[in-house]
C-alpha cells in the first residue's frame, strides 16, 4: 500500500489459536508517537514487550518512532483482534499469525500456515459488505468481523446457522463459517473490519493451505482493478457485483468459468448481489490480470491455486490513482486523489470528535492558532510609514516644492529675526 494511502488509526485483526500472533507498526517518515491499546482473546492473556514489560488487555503501550522504525508485538498464545493502533503521523500496520491454524471449534488444528495481511485504516472501513464463499468444493470460507464499537448490531445474518463448532462471538469480534452457495448482504450499525479465511475441507493429507484476505465495503467497490501475479500458476477468482450487471464484467486474460451463482431467493435481504467464480488458466500478458466492469462496480478476491492447495489470496481493489501525461517529460506524473496532510490530533477517535467537550477544545485551539494582533497586520504598519523614492526626477520635484512652498514662509521668519539680531549687535 503506498505511503499516501496510509493513515493514523487502525483496528487490528489476527488469528491465533495455539501459537503466536504478531503485530508490526511501520513508521513512514518523521518523528512519530504511536499508541497501542491492547485487546486479547482470551481476555486474561498477556504479552511481554521487549522481555521487560507485561501488558494485559485494556492497557496501552506508547512508543516514539523515527523514520522507518518498526514496532513489533508478539502475542504468544494471545489473539490480538480488537487492538487499536493510533499515531500522530501515518503508519502502516501489518498483522497475522506465525504458522498457526484457523479456529474450528472442537476440531483439531489440522492446517497450519502463515496468515499475514496489511490492514486498511479505519477510514476505509464501512457498514455494508457482501459475503460469499468460493463455490469450489475444495475451499471452505470463514469470516472474522471485528467491531469498531462493542454495541455493533448486524442485519442480514438471520439465515446463517451459527454452529458451535464453527462460530465464536466475543466483545471484539464475530467469527463464523460462510455457507456454500449463499451470498449475504451484511449491514452493520457501525463500521467493521472483515477478514475472510480460505482453507481446504478437513483432510488429513493437506496440512499447509491457509489464505486470508481483507474484504472491502460496498462504498469502496471499483470499476477497474489490476493484479500483477508472481508466477505462472493457475488462479481462482471470485467477483461480486449487482445481479443486474454481473455478466458485464470483463477479464483481460483467458479464463474458464467455473460457476456463476444466479440471483438467490430473497432471504434476509440477500437477493441484490451475485458472484462469478472463474479459473484463470492462461495468463500471458506479462502476468498481469485486468478486470474491468465499465459501469458495474464490483469487488472480489483472487487466490493462487497449485494442484489442490492454495498459496496467497489478495482482494481486488483500486487505489484510485490518476495518471496524467505531462509533456515533454517521458515519465507520467502520478497523482493520488487523497489529502496528503498528516493526521492532527491523532489520539482522538471519530467518536471523540463528536463529543462537545473535545470539539469545543479543538475549536478553541484553532481560534488561538489563527488569531492575529491588529497592530501586527501589514496594513496597520504601512499606514504609519512612507515609501521611499530614489529617482532623480522625484528628488528634483521634491526640492522644487520645498523651495517654492516652505522657503518663502519659514525664510521670512528667519530673516526677520536675523535683522533684529544684527541691529542689536550694531548698537
Amino acid at each position: 500500500m503506498p505511503v499516501s494511502l496510509l493513515s493514523c488509526e487502525y483496528l487490528v485483526v489476527t488469528e491465533s489459536v495455539h501459537l503466536s500472533s504478531f503485530l508490526l507498526v511501520v513508521n513512514s517518515e518523521g518523528f512519530n508517537d504511536v499508541t497501542i491499546e491492547f485487546a486479547f482473546e482470551p481476555a486474561d492473556s498477556s504479552i511481554n514487550y521487549k522481555n521487560t514489560i507485561t501488558f494485559y488487555s485494556g492497557q496501552s503501550l506508547r512508543e516514539s518512532l523515527e523514520s522507518l522504525d518498526v514496532l513489533q508485538i508478539l502475542g504468544e498464545g494471545a489473539d490480538l483482534t480488537g487492538t487499536w493502533v493510533r499515531a500522530q503521523r501515518p503508519v502502516a500496520v501489518i498483522a497475522g499469525a506465525s504458522f498457526d491454524c484457523v479456529f474450528m471449534g472442537n476440531e483439531k488444528c489440522k492446517f497450519r500456515d502463515m496468515l499475514i495481511e496489511q490492514l486498511p485504516p479505519v477510514s476505509d472501513l464501512g457498514q455494508d459488505y457482501v459475503l460469499t464463499p468460493f463455490s469450489n468444493e475444495n475451499k471452505v470460507s470463514f469470516v472474522k468481523i471485528v467491531y469498531v464499537t462493542p454495541s455493533t448490531t448486524f442485519s442480514g445474518l438471520e439465515h446463517i446457522q451459527m454452529k458451535e463448532s464453527t462460530s465464536r462471538n466475543t466483545s471484539t469480534f464475530l467469527y463464523f463459517q460462510v455457507e456454500a452457495h449463499t451470498i449475504t448482504h451484511l449491514h452493520a450499525s457501525d463500521p467493521v473490519l472483515i477478514v475472510q479465511f480460505v482453507l481446504p475441507p478437513f483432510n488429513e493429507t493437506i496440512l499447509f493451505d491457509l489464505s486470508a484476505t481483507v474484504l472491502y465495503p460496498i462504498s469502496k467497490w471499483v470499476n477497474r482493478a489490476e493484479i500483477l501475479t508472481f508466477d505462472d500458476n493457475n488462479y481462482e477468482m471470485i467477483i461480486i457485483a449487482s445481479c443486474l450487471c454481473i455478466h458485464e464484467i470483463q477479464i483481460g486474460v483467458d479464463i474458464t468459468e467455473l460457476n456463476t451463482l444466479s440471483e438467490p431467493e430473497d432471504e434476509g435481504g440477500t437477493s441484490r448481489y451475485c458472484s462469478k467464480e472463474i479459473l484463470i488458466s492462461s495468463n500471458d500478458l506479462e502476468n498481469k490480470i485486468e478486470v474491468n466492469g465499465e459501469s458495474c462496480p464490483f469487488t472480489g478476491s483472487i487466490i493462487n491455486v497449485k494442484r489442490s492447495v492454495s498459496g496467497w489470496a489478495v482482494p481486488l481493489v483500486n487505489f484510485h490513482y490518476r495518471v496524467d501525461e505531462v509533456s515533454p517529460s517521458p515519465t507520467p506524473l502520478v497523482r493520488v486523489n487523497l489529502c496528503p496532510c498528516s493526521c492532527p490530533r491523532a489520539f482522538y477517535t471519530h467518536r471523540d470528535m463528536l463529543n462537545r467537550t473535545a470539539l469545543s477544545s479543538e475549536i478553541a485551539a484553532i481560534q488561538s492558532y489563527l488569531y492575529v494582533l491588529k497592530e501586527d497586520l501589514s496594513k496597520t504598519v504601512r499606514s504609519k510609514t512612507s515609501a521611499t523614492d530614489d529617482r532623480p526626477s522625484s528628488t528634483a520635484v521634491g526640492f522644487l516644492v520645498f523651495v517654492c512652498t516652505f522657503f518663502p514662509i519659514f525664510g521670512s521668519l528667519v530673516l526677520c529675526d536675523l535683522y533684529k539680531a544684527l541691529c542689536w549687535l550694531y548698537h
